[in-house]
């Protein structure tokens, strides 16, 4: 109780202390350990240096106790971006919209295509029930960010354009167009290099008669231009 007040208050050394102190308990419980890996969630910098402490502690749980903070650690690692140990905390069946989400961005990353497949109905059937602002827009996000990783983006814009409007999610929706769009340009730059090479390929430069070699000039200033384009593309889509 302690704890979660200091989180509520934003309290954050308080809450960091408190934390750290329940982590370091021998005998802790899935609540304190729930309530400590929150508040790190919340307030704490730098999670990757809590990693061995958390670890540490989740260790010390009842079996029974890690089955409910399995949910907890998902979001942990999905926090530090470590794939693969996410990957240990996937739900076989979840009824948690913020679950699914992390275990699509887990699968994709990881490039389990056929598993976020699977986990793609389970969203969907999920859509379809009442669902707070939290829940939907994080449902919305795992199945945009499904469609975008197997090239389908006229269907990830329509799931990324309806969460323009939440206000947890926007921020992802907005990043994820552009980014869409930053593909789609890397897409018709690909196709004006090649058809610059097949303009090299069928022509010649007798074909430039006002000025000699004002034909290669010109397709290698275009070539340039693409070459630009593409540079700043791949800094959005490496």
């Amino acid at each position: 109780d302690e704890l979660s007040g200091h989180v509520g208050l934003g309290m954050k050394r308080e809450a960091l202390r408190l934390a750290r102190q329940a982590f370091r308990s021998q005998k802790i419980n899935s609540a304190e350990f729930n309530g400590a890996l929150a508040a790190i969630l919340i307030h704490g910098n730098g999670l990757k240096s809590w990693k061995p402490l958390v670890e540490q502690a989740y260790a010390r749980l009842s079996e029974r106790d890690k089955r409910t903070a399995r949910s907890q650690m998902l979001g942990f690692y999905h926090s530090l971006k470590d794939w693969k140990s996410a990957y240990h905390f996937l739900p076989a069946r979840s009824k948690n919209a913020c679950d699914l989400m992390f275990a699509m961005e887990t699968l994709l990353n990881l490039r389990e295509l056929d598993a976020a497949k699977r986990l793609q109905r389970s969203c969907l059937q999920m859509l379809g029930q009442p669902l707070d602002s939290l829940d939907h827009g994080a449902l919305l996000l795992a199945l945009g960010s499904y469609h975008a990783q197997r090239g389908e983006l006229e269907t990830a814009m329509e799931y990324f354009g309806k969460l323009t409007v939440n206000e947890i999610f926007a921020h992802n929706a907005v990043t994820a167009i552009v980014e869409i769009e930053a593909v789609r340009g890397l897409l018709y730059v690909g196709a004006g290099l090649l058809q610059i090479d097949e303009f090299r390929k069928s022509g010649t430069d007798e074909q430039a008669i006002i000025l000699p070699h004002n034909r290669e000039a010109m397709l290698a200033e275009a070539e340039r231009d693409l070459k630009r384009y593409e540079k700043a593309f791949y800094k959005i889509v490496p």
